[in-house]
């Protein structure tokens, strides 16, 4: 019987850090910090500590999953440049895992749509009145690509959906104005966390779908400009 990968997740797109580790799809141990905006000083430890809480070392995983983006740029960069550091370190593959994806996920773990004509809405915070989203089905699978949605301009569908819509995530709450049109459910505390990325690292791992070391960015949503 083939063994479940142990998979390393680390999470640092929303203010909030947290690694995870796991086996398969169980979570072996989770931490999350409660200091905001915290990376850059906490990751480093976090990991270690969950590896030795657990008598591991960085020999022993299978693999390093990221949280990609859209997210913070500063957190962004964090995260991956630590994934990338171990799996070079210790020659692990990579698994760069879509922000959405683990949104979708966290939702899921707490919510059963099963009218197979409901949408999954994740929204990512992108200020102003501007978010990130992607569309996803009932099942969690993903419909059309990324986009980038301004409340009042335009409409995330070229037909009216059918079904339920469910916004969520941090930039869920501000755009429920624009959504007035569509049977909504609005759930702004949904938030991800690094276990999140366990089933889409897993489906990965088990189709080697790595990401190369050298080329693989985070997606920051838009090109980055520094503040005047």
């Amino acid at each position: 019987m083939e063994t479940l990968p142990l998979i390393l997740c680390i999470e640092t797109s929303s203010p909030v850090c947290s690694v995870a580790l796991c086996r398969g799809k169980k979570v072996l141990s989770e931490d999350v910090s409660a200091e905001s905006n915290s990376h850059s000083s906490v990751l480093a430890s976090m990991i270690q500590n969950i590896l030795q809480k657990n008598h591991f070392s960085f020999s022993h995983l299978d693999a390093v999953a990221v949280s990609a983006g859209p997210g913070s740029y500063t957190g962004l960069r964090i995260g991956m440049a630590t994934a990338k550091g171990i799996c070079y370190a210790a020659e692990k593959p990579l698994l760069s895992i879509s922000t959405f994806e683990g949104m979708v996920q966290s939702f899921l773990a707490k919510n059963n749509p099963v009218n197979p004509t409901d949408m999954l809405i994740p929204m990512i915070d992108a200020r102003r009145m501007e978010v990130f989203t992607r569309l996803y089905n009932f099942q969690g699978e993903a419909i059309g690509n990324q986009l980038n949605f301004i409340a009042g301009e335009g409409s995330l569908f070229i037909e009216k959906p059918k079904g339920k819509l469910y916004l969520f995530g941090s930039g869920a709450e501000k755009m429920m104005p624009s959504f007035t049109a569509y049977d909504c459910i609005c759930d702004p505390d949904t938030h991800i966390t690094a276990s999140a990325l366990r089933i889409p690292a897993l489906k990965k791992w088990e189709k080697s779908e790595y990401n190369n070391l050298a080329y693989t960015l985070p997606n920051y949503g838009k090109d980055w400009q520094p503040g005047k």
